[in-house]
């Protein structure tokens, strides 16, 4: 070969790379222009994950049956920053690769951060059917679990002189609902309203709340009216340990009620006792059969006393604040019984029968379920 055709072949080799160059330049700044308006406007994985602000490494078809395609990449977060979840970021994520892949079965593995997302989908309707992280299809929510698990601490009690005779004397017949005169109240939005400035709401054969409203005559606690300022309040009793004064709600837990005050109203509720041990053997059954209906038929069998119920063919919302339970299923990814801060029962005890039966369908929650009602009565016209 003489060098002239030497140098021709090298300069054509040359100006060969350097057009796959500038043809690579060109398809990343065009990559880089794209607008992503609509979850129709991505067309494979890499554009998803670098969207997502990942790295994309590669894809491959999956090594596991029934999943079509393993997505290899080093993802923007892990799922947890500290305790904060990242729970919005890898939904997301997982929406719009679902949706490019129209809805096959994927993986995607982040080797770096040890996780792996398996996506099960239903191509004919197109959309999600479960998604399972390292394994577990509640991650988040057992994750979250674990989480306020620990925050959990018991509330200080408040010393209280009750002074209502209308009050102790609920309280002396065990919040039986015939302690209050009601045959001539006036309802409204659970309430049953009397001339006298009280008004009640019943739930089942007792007592759920009562309210003192400002035109009460006399004190209900401690030297406390219905209409005194917030101030005042904190001043009798101490720093609230529920609520704020900017929040126009502050409240206190005594042995026996709960007490909440508004500046124009005193609300009332019982400090639940009620035995928990059959609780824990419906959950055993529950272990082994996982049927549902069962389930929750036998808890209100158990406990008729329930303040909200909901039961549908996919839906379950079954609520009693004063226990410190809910059962849901359906309403957040945490599908079961949910232990608020205020629960009746013993805590470790559960926590341990969740660990030794391997019960998923048992989550705390650090939330006092009597001030969350409390809050929703008074700021979002429940009362």
């Amino acid at each position: 070969m003489t060098k002239k055709r030497i140098i021709i072949l090298v300069s054509a080799i040359v100006l060969f790379v350097v057009i796959l160059i500038l043809r690579n330049i060109l398809m990343n700044e065009e990559q880089e222009k794209k607008e992503f308006n609509s979850l129709d406007d991505f067309t494979t994985p890499k554009e998803v994950i670098e969207y997502m602000e990942g790295k994309y490494i590669k894809e491959t078809e999956s090594i596991e049956e029934n999943f079509y395609l393993d997505i290899y990449a080093t993802l923007k977060v892990n799922l947890y920053t500290g305790e904060t979840s990242n729970e919005e970021y890898y939904r997301t994520m997982v929406r719009l690769m679902a949706n490019t892949l129209n809805f096959k079965n994927f993986r995607i593995i982040d080797d770096e951060k040890k996780n792996l997302i398996a996506v099960i989908c239903d191509e004919e309707d197109s959309k999600i059917s479960r998604t399972y992280i390292n394994g577990d299809d509640s991650y988040f929510a057992t994750q979250d679990s674990e989480i306020e698990l620990n925050k959990m601490q018991d509330v200080a009690i408040s010393e209280f002189n009750i002074e209502s005779a209308e009050l102790n004397n609920l309280i002396n017949k065990n919040w039986n609902k015939t302690a209050i005169n009601t045959t001539n109240a006036n309802e409204f939005n659970y309430y049953l309203y009397l001339d006298n400035g009280i008004a009640v709401r019943n739930v089942y054969k007792k007592v759920f709340n009562i309210l003192f409203e400002n035109n009460y005559s006399g004190n209900v606690l401690n030297g406390i009216k219905p209409d005194m300022s917030l101030e005042e309040v904190v001043e009798i009793l101490g720093k609230p340990t529920f609520g704020s004064i900017e929040e126009n709600l502050i409240g206190y837990k005594g042995t026996d009620i709960y007490a909440f005050f508004t500046g124009r109203e005193i609300s009332i509720y019982r400090v639940e006792n009620d035995e928990t041990d059959k609780l824990i053997e419906l959950l055993k059954k529950f272990q082994d059969d996982g049927d549902v209906k069962k389930f929750v038929s036998a808890i209100t069998d158990m406990w008729p006393d329930y303040e909200e119920y909901v039961y549908g063919e996919q839906v379950v919302n079954l609520i009693y604040s004063l226990k410190g339970i809910k059962i849901q299923f359906n309403i957040t990814p945490s599908h079961g019984l949910i232990i608020g801060n205020n629960y009746i029962g013993d805590k470790e005890e559960l926590k341990k029968l969740k660990d030794e039966l391997g019960i998923k369908e048992i989550y705390f929650e650090n939330l006092d379920y009597v001030y969350e009602n409390e809050f929703e009565r008074v700021h979002n016209a429940r009362g």
